[in-house]
């Protein structure tokens, strides 16, 4: 499993949401 630079793993979950910080 891989993230994207824009994407971070949400809390232990297998989902990927983007990461607007």
């Amino acid at each position: 499993h891989r993230v994207c630079p824009n994407c971070g793993y949400y809390n232990g979950r297998s989902i990927i949401i983007p990461k607007e910080a």
